[in-house]
C-alpha cells in the first residue's frame, strides 16, 4: 500500500509532543510525503542568525563576509531551515483479506530519528541514516481505518559529527522528512528475517 500523498503535520519547536501525546490528536497542517518540510515552505526563514549544521572553517572570514552582506558561506542554502522534531500523520484503510497477515510499515529514507505510533500504540524508534526504517505493525490487524503517526527528529541522533556528509548543510542541508518509498506491506505470517551467508572453501 503506497502511502505517498497528503499527510497532516506539526512542527514541535519546544519538543512537547512526546509529553503531551501528540500521536493521539489530529495534527493541524498539511504537506506531501515523500519530501522534506523545508522544501515545502515550512520551518524558519534563513537569516544571519540561523544556526547551521556544519562548522565554518574560518570564523573571521565568515564575519568579514557578513559585513559585506553575505549571510551564509555554505554551498547549499535553503530558503527555510528546521532542526528539531516534526510530526506527520495520516489515516490508512486496511482491506479485508486472508487472516493472519503480517503488516510492516517501511520508510525508505527518513532524515533523523523516527518514532511511530499505530493508532495509539507505539511501534518503537529507529535512527539509521543509511537504511530504511521498518516497523512491525504485527499480524491480526483488523480491517478498517487506522491512524499512523510519525515523529522525525533531525537533531543528529547518531554521532556522525556535525560536518558529516549525511547531515551537514555543506552537502545536502539538514532536512526533516521522509523521501523514497513509504509503504505499508502485507506479508505471510511466517517470513525470513535473515539468511546467513556461507562460503564453502573446501
Amino acid at each position: 500500500m503506497d502511502l505517498a500523498g497528503r499527510w497532516r503535520f506539526a512542527l514541535d519547536p519546544e519538543d512537547r509532543g512526546l509529553a503531551e501525546g501528540w500521536w493521539d490528536r489530529s495534527l493541524p497542517d498539511e504537506l506531501v510525503l515523500p519530501g522534506s518540510l523545508q522544501a515545502q515552505g515550512h520551518g524558519e526563514p534563513v537569516s544571519a542568525g540561523t544556526r547551521w549544521t556544519g562548522r565554518v572553517a574560518d570564523p573571521e572570514l565568515l564575519e568579514a563576509l557578513r559585513r559585506q552582506g553575505f549571510l551564509m558561506p555554505f554551498w547549499l542554502v535553503p530558503e527555510r531551515t528546521w532542526v528539531g522534531p516534526a510530526w506527520y500523520q495520516r489515516e490508512v484503510e486496511v482491506p479485508d483479506g486472508p487472516p493472519g497477515r503480517r503488516w510492516v510499515l517501511s520508510l525508505e529514507r527518513p532524515h533523523g530519528e523516527t518514532r511511530v505510533w499505530w493508532d495509539d500504540r507505539p511501534l518503537g524508534a529507529q535512527d539509521s541514516l543509511a537504511t530504511p526504517h521498518a516497523y512491525e505493525v504485527g499480524a491480526g490487524v483488523p480491517a478498517g481505518r487506522h491512524r499512523i503517526t510519525l515523529r522525525v527528529d533531525n537533531r543528529l541522533p547518531v554521532g556522525v559529527g556535525e560536518d558529516a556528509h549525511s547531515v551537514s548543510d555543506h552537502t545536502q542541508t539538514n532536512w526533516n522528512g521522509v523521501v523514497g518509498a513509504l509503504e505499508l506491506r502485507a506479508t505471510p505470517p511466517v517470513w525470513l528475517e535473515e539468511l546467513p551467508y556461507c562460503l564453502d572453501i573446501a
